[in-house]
């Protein structure tokens, strides 16, 4: 992380570059806006254009955050944004699990497979010597 905050920001490590590097810059790979585009791009390409699911919802309003917040402020109130994200993220969490793997939405048939039953796992016996 530090050759390419190296690379991108010469002259030496400030807050307000450590800061624009680490959660703002949204080119870099390794920035938390990055990330949460990244997770927001994946979730709507995954829904298309005919949902609004919480996961959505919550990735729009972290990914604006991103958008919307400069260095100034969060090095004022540190603690402050890191708390909306923190809620954010633990909201996050639960809808991702409850939207996409909770076992109780789940389809019990997948498209094409319709009568075939489940695969059988072998067992593996132990030789004994």
């Amino acid at each position: 992380a530090f050759e390419s905050y190296q690379a991108r920001y010469g002259g030496g490590v400030t807050e307000d570059s450590v800061i624009e590097c680490l959660m703002l810059d949204g080119a870099l790979p390794r920035s938390a806006r990055f990330a949460a585009s990244s997770a927001l791009e994946a979730v709507a390409r995954i829904e298309g254009k005919s949902r609004r699911s919480k996961p959505l919802r919550l990735l729009i309003r972290l990914s604006g955050m991103y958008q919307q917040a400069n260095t100034q402020s969060i090095a004022e109130t540190p603690l402050d944004f890191e708390g909306e994200v923190r809620s954010i993220l633990r909201t996050l969490e639960v809808a991702l699990r409850e939207t996409y793997f909770h076992p109780s939405k789940v389809p019990a048939t997948v498209a094409g497979e319709e009568g075939r039953g489940m695969p059988q796992q072998q067992q593996q016996r132990q030789v004994r010597s």
